[in-house]
């Protein structure tokens, strides 16, 4: 995620410049931009389950490629799952 976007979820969240250019948020600003960007999080694990498991593999994969390739799907799943809990983001 780039400046850019950080930004632009900052600014979805209400967060606004003073004239000094220096943030100026309050709480409700801070909890919507940090959900926000959780949210991003998110995401950017689901997708990477998504190529993990639409990946080509080798022809001869060994068994041990094999369960290290299951066990990066399952744990980014798993991990996803911990975040929206943890900090109770849908």
């Amino acid at each position: 995620m780039n400046y850019e976007e950080i930004a632009e979820l900052a600014q979805k969240a209400g967060f606004q410049k003073d004239g000094f250019g220096i943030g100026v948020w309050d709480s409700q600003e801070f909890h919507n931009y940090t959900h926000l960007l959780l949210k991003e999080v998110i995401k950017f694990m689901n997708q990477e389950w998504y190529e993990l498991n639409n990946a080509v593999h080798p022809e001869k994969e060994t068994d041990r490629d094999i369960g290290f390739r299951v066990g990066q799907k399952s744990q980014t799943i798993y991990l996803a799952g911990k975040i929206k809990k943890h900090f109770e983001v849908e």
